[in-house]
């Protein structure tokens, strides 16, 4: 579990990091200070921010299953089922929104 802790760590690091910066460039954006630098940066940051995010909210909700099973029982953490469910799901958003951003044209 030490691994899915340092993970949650980095992932929370990495996930506010990125959405700062995606919310200076959308201002700058805004604000036409730098905009096609901004707009590039933009089209670009997305997917990372969003595996950052499932890295993020995966880690968190695994551990918060461990400590709900720890209070209540003495039982050993392991939950397979819970970490295929959020490997499933997780890929299956990733993959989805790959596909949308790069396989489908910008303009219709």
């Amino acid at each position: 579990m030490k691994f899915v802790h340092d993970l949650r760590v980095v992932s929370e690091g990495f996930f506010f990091a990125l959405g700062l910066l995606i919310l200076v460039a959308l201002l700058f954006w805004r604000n036409d200070v730098f905009a096609y630098e901004a707009e590039v940066f933009l089209r670009c940051i997305d997917a990372p921010f969003l595996f950052t995010a499932l890295l993020f909210g995966g880690s968190s909700i695994r551990l918060g299953s461990r400590e709900d099973q720890s209070e209540t029982q003495n039982i050993n953490s392991e939950n397979p089922i819970l970490d295929a469910v959020l490997i499933i799901v997780g890929s299956i958003l990733l993959l989805g929104f790959l596909f949308v951003d790069l396989g489908l044209p910008d303009k219709l």
